[in-house]
């Protein structure tokens, strides 16, 4: 089985690698997709870094590691990107795979507020991740998506909180960000200028 871990990746950082880690270790994925979102220019926020470069932030993780796997499936598409069409697409280019979405408690537990969610729980097994020692309602929530037919894992991972929004921060004043990104992903922010004040992203 495939594991399927999507986002914006702005940046990409440790507490995604880790998270991705973790997971294919407890449900034994072979592979873990990193999918960077596409984002219409209209719609880019002002410190979003362009596609290309969130794209090369997974192409570093799979450089460092082969259990990750980049795609450009998102970025490709026009438009917004949603994880069914993402799904399906997938299913044509590799008809012979299984997957796994993998997200967090807090985007796990809307999943019935996401695009066709009912086609997404046919298209694929949904891995809502628990954080250890911590009580979650996802216990209650997977049994209910079960009762429609959904395969569900909820595996427990130890992973550090990482937050994007403060990376960002920290690299536009100049700080210190070595232990929460892989060090060829830092260099390649740092060498192109990424996230600095007044930088054209």
């Amino acid at each position: 089985m495939i594991g399927i871990l999507g986002g914006t990746f702005n940046p990409l950082h440790n507490g995604h690698l880790l998270l991705a880690k973790g997971v294919a270790e407890v449900c034994g994925f072979e592979r873990v997709m990193l999918i960077p979102t596409n984002v219409p220019p209209h719609k880019a926020a002002p410190d979003l870094a362009s596609a290309e470069h969130r794209l090369e932030f997974c192409r570093l993780a799979a450089e460092e590691d082969s259990l990750f796997w980049p795609q450009d499936i998102e970025i490709k598409r026009e438009g917004k990107s949603y994880t069914i069409d993402t799904l399906e697409e997938l299913a044509e280019i590799y008809p012979d795979e299984e997957f796994a979405l993998i997200m967090g408690a807090d985007m796990f537990l809307t999943l019935h507020q996401w695009m066709r969610w009912k086609d997404i729980l046919k298209c694929a097994t949904v891995c809502g991740v628990k954080r250890k020692g911590v009580p979650s309602e996802l216990d209650e929530y997977a049994e209910g998506l079960r009762e429609l037919g959904a395969k569900i894992m909820l595996p427990e991972t130890d992973v550090p909180e990482v937050s994007s929004t403060q990376l960002r921060e920290m690299l536009k004043n100049g700080e210190d960000v070595g232990e929460l990104i892989p060090k060829n992903i830092a260099d390649y922010i740092y060498e192109n200028g990424l996230y600095r004040k007044n930088q054209e992203l």
